[in-house]
């Protein structure tokens, strides 16, 4: 009925009525007035009750609930619009609610459960996503390895990196285009499946893997946000150092623009091929027997086949707010952008 939470009896899902089953009914704790539970989940040994405007926190559901479930918390206007958003990463709780991204964990400084928003930098788009999507049409999963949670919601394909928060405490997102892909699961083995939608007359399980979408190439595009560099002058860039780690020789394309304009300026250097290389304790031959050995066992330290390079751009033109990004076409090799630097100066207008 939506506001009645049951539980069966201990250690015996088939028994609801005997050995210790009960319910709970929930309509009186909802803070805004009716609502009704959109999904629910263990975290901390309690249980977070998700209303679709709310969140209860029950204690005393890990042992003898019909005896012991208390409410202990509750956390109003922080409502999940999607059953499967809800994943546990590590001791905390993601989940997509009406205004985006949200985080469900305990500040030692409060007593009281805090909320936290992930999704602020892409805010609207995201919001435009969920309130077209409804909630049979949410799917999310997390990677604990690749630290990624992935969530299809309605048409729309987005990312976040869980690894490590930015300066403002969200988390970068990515937005996928074309993939298509309609369930999501990450199993014990922590590889990622999705299933697909008809592509090209054939659907099936696809899984998150290698450097590739479907055998083709992708594409990766970057864009930062609006910068006035902490002061209101304008800005003359003069050039951008980039520092990336790739075996690929990708062409890197550099854009930037002014002043919120759509207007790009380009600027692309290609990136020379990675070449693999031996363990860095390396391996020996025998003269006498021609057997190979290692001083170091079994070359635990290896050469790997990533190359690190630093691209420079040369740029022009100028504003007084400045967003730089840049475009590359992925393709069979890892990409990772460890650094950008830009140098550039100020100027004043002469009346």
């Amino acid at each position: 009925d939506g506001v009645t939470l049951k539980w069966c009896g201990l250690l015996d899902e088939t028994d609801w009525s005997t050995g210790g089953a009960g319910s709970l009914n929930t309509t009186h704790a909802w803070p805004d007035g009716s609502d009704h539970i959109v999904s629910m989940a263990a975290w901390n040994n309690k249980l977070a009750v998700f209303g679709t405007r709310s969140v209860l926190i029950y204690t005393g559901a890990d042992d003898d609930p019909t005896n012991n479930i208390a409410l202990e918390d509750i956390i109003p206007k922080a409502g999940c619009v999607g059953r499967d958003s809800v994943q546990a990463i590590g001791s905390d709780l993601l989940y997509l609610a009406p205004d985006g991204l949200r985080s469900l964990q305990r500040g030692i400084e409060f007593s009281t459960l805090p909320l936290t928003e992930m999704s602020t930098n892409i805010k609207d788009d995201l919001i435009s996503d969920i309130t077209a999507a409804s909630d049979a049409n949410i799917k999310a999963t997390y990677n604990a390895d690749e630290g990624m949670y992935i969530a299809r919601i309605g048409a729309a394909y987005w990312y976040w990196d869980t690894k490590t928060r930015l300066e403002d405490g969200n988390l970068r997102a990515s937005r996928w285009f074309g993939i298509g892909f309609l369930s999501t699961c990450t199993c014990a083995d922590s590889v990622t499946y999705f299933g697909t939608e008809v592509v090209l007359g054939n659907s099936g399980i696809g899984s998150y893997s290698g450097f590739q979408d479907r055998g083709e190439e992708y594409q990766l595009i970057y864009r930062s946000t609006w910068m006035d560099l902490d002061n209101d002058n304008i800005k003359i860039p003069k050039s951008v150092f980039m520092t990336v780690i790739t075996e690929g020789a990708y062409t890197v394309n550099l854009q930037w623009s002014f002043d919120f304009s759509d207007n790009r300026f380009t600027e692309s250097e290609a990136l020379p091929a990675g070449e693999r290389t031996g363990a860095e304790w390396d391996g020996q031959t025998d003269a006498t027997t021609a057997d190979s050995f290692h001083e170091w066992g079994t070359a635990e330290w290896s050469g790997g086949s990533s190359v690190l390079n630093t691209l420079k751009f040369h740029m022009r033109g100028s504003g007084h707010r400045i967003q730089v990004g840049y475009t590359v076409n992925i393709d069979g090799r890892e990409f990772s952008l460890q650094e950008m630097r830009m140098l550039s100066k100020q100027g004043k207008v002469a009346a």
